[in-house]
């Protein structure tokens, strides 16, 4: 596969529908998490501070994930990746 088709896909990929809810999905889990790093809510049973300060990153790094990965191919030459188990 060619740099500038997994470019295309990626960017394909944030505009699909799947993308955006998954979106949503993301974003309403950071507030809740927020709301709990912020004393608004309480935490429940095993939560810590440290695991939401996690979940929380790794959420947002999720949902930015397509346009870091665009970002990665744009800036460096890459070979191309070959997804044929076979060969």
């Amino acid at each position: 596969m060619k740099k500038n088709d997994i470019i295309n896909y990626l960017v394909a990929l944030k505009k699909s529908e799947g993308w955006k809810i998954l979106v949503k999905i993301l974003d309403l889990n950071i507030e809740e998490i927020d709301k709990k790093l912020h004393g608004i809510k309480e935490l429940e049973n095993n939560e810590t501070i440290e695991i939401l300060q996690n979940q929380w990153a790794d959420r947002k790094q999720l949902k930015e994930l397509p346009e870091m990965l665009i970002n990665e191919y744009k800036d460096k030459e890459v070979s191309p990746i070959n997804l044929d188990p076979y060969s």
